[in-house]
């Protein structure tokens, strides 16, 4: 039971400056001039992130699409690919201006159109499922403040209910932790089942909140799919 349970605002974007993941799905959003913020490769031209890191931290204003790269696999500095980003879509419920707040924590959820597939030899889409509460443990990947250029991998965590649409996970948080995956085995298949979008603190102790994929992200995924059949058709 969770009995004290203090969100630190300031959402989890990091400034650029381990232990290497075999996720190669998971890669580093660049942001702007010097942030970045993590995000999972869930369909060839699909990355899944926070919706918080879609908007610059210091003047709140979202950033320009040509401001985004996603390095795929990076690790010790070096990234399989990269590719442009060019569409984002992020939950028709997110606040930019309300972010950090619970009730609208739970639509912090975003998905970049790279500009160009990833091919399979470099990285396969990761498939979501529905985080399992009942004690199975799940595991974190991450890049984070002091740790840019490598994932780390984090695993035997626990995940908890929270509020709607929201876990507590015992992984910890970092800057440029935001929209990183929180996996668990599913059916022998590790499944993204949320996504980080702040760290807390929990009867003292370090903890992540992050957001249940649900229904959305499929429902967006086919939208920016029809965005891309509209684009062909004209």
């Amino acid at each position: 039971m969770l009995r004290a349970l203090t969100i630190l605002i300031s959402c989890l974007f990091a400034f650029s400056a381990s232990a290497q993941s075999s996720h190669d799905a998971i890669g580093r959003i660049d942001l702007g001039s010097d942030g970045f913020c993590t995000g999972t490769l869930v369909a060839p031209d699909l990355v899944l992130t926070a919706a918080h890191c879609l908007f610059d931290k210091t003047t709140g204003a979202a950033f320009d699409v040509a401001q985004l790269t996603y390095q795929i696999g990076l690790s010790n500095g070096q990234a399989k690919d990269q590719r442009g980003v060019s569409r984002t879509l992020m939950h028709n419920r997110y606040q930019p201006k309300a972010k950090g707040q619970l009730g609208n924590m739970q639509h912090d959820l975003a998905l970049l159109k790279l500009a160009e597939p990833v091919a399979d030899h470099l990285a396969t889409p990761v498939r979501l499922g529905h985080p399992d509460l009942s004690g199975a443990q799940a595991e974190l990947i991450s890049y984070g403040k002091g740790r840019s250029d490598t994932a780390m991998l984090e695993t035997g965590c626990n995940l908890q209910a929270h509020t709607p649409g929201i876990v507590v996970t015992s992984c910890q948080a970092a800057l440029g932790t935001s929209g990183a995956p929180v996996l668990q085995l599913i059916n022998g298949e590790m499944r993204l089942v949320s996504v980080v979008s702040a760290k807390a603190r929990a009867n003292g102790e370090p903890v992540a909140l992050a957001v249940i994929t649900g229904t959305e992200i499929p429902a967006m995924m086919t939208q920016l799919s029809a965005f891309q059949l509209a684009a062909h058709a004209h």
